[in-house]
């Protein structure tokens, strides 16, 4: 027989779960705004990266959007998995 979690250990792996998902949700925008609102660092995309994906504006989109929508997917399911295992409990 299995031993039920706490609360306190499903929230503190929630808290958890959600830094680590915002961060990469943060990290996007901020990729975003470097990239297309305001140069924050002088840095740019090697042309290693935007030769294969056809341009400067593509390889930001792509450098942009993949945190960000792993962070979004990753944060629905910590926030599913807490309320499936808080319900279970």
């Amino acid at each position: 027989m299995t031993k039920k979690p706490s609360v306190f250990s499903l929230v503190t792996g929630l808290l958890f779960d959600l830094m680590i998902d915002l961060g990469l949700i943060f990290l996007g925008v901020i990729l975003y705004f470097q990239f297309f609102v305001h140069e924050i660092f002088p840095v740019t995309i090697s042309p290693a990266l935007t030769d294969p994906v056809g341009g400067l504006t593509n390889a930001a989109y792509i450098l942009c959007g993949v945190p960000f929508v792993i962070g979004l997917i990753s944060l629905v399911r910590s926030v599913t998995r807490f309320f499936r295992k808080l319900r279970a409990r």
